[in-house]
């Protein structure tokens, strides 16, 4: 039996009462490829670098098992709790390190 991807999905919805200016729902699908962010990370990512500039919007999350258990192990390095066989602690010091080095150019 195959492995099943980690996916998950931020909707994002325009709330604002009385207002009528286009799109009102967005929605990104974020697929693991066994690098950096685990899928619901990159969507919450999504999230902050929008959010202040969406007044009126809000957001909800939607993830398959594969991405909970990915998510769950990230919340543990998080505080401090990581297993030493977890993944998720080397996928994001090596995704920090090239965040920081695409900032250093």
């Amino acid at each position: 039996m195959a492995c099943e991807p980690a996916i998950a999905a931020a909707v994002m919805v325009k709330l604002a009462p009385g207002e009528d200016q286009g799109d009102h729902k967005l929605v990104t699908i974020e697929t693991d490829d066994g690098t950096g962010p685990d899928p619901r990370w990159a969507c919450e990512l999504l999230w902050d670098a929008v959010k202040d500039d969406w007044p009126g919007w809000e957001v909800a999350y939607v993830a398959n098992q594969a991405a909970d258990d990915l998510a769950t192990e990230r919340r543990l390095w998080q505080i401090g709790m990581s297993e030493p066989d977890h993944t998720m602690p080397a996928r994001i010091q090596k995704y920090n390190e090239e965040v920081e080095a695409r900032r250093a150019r």
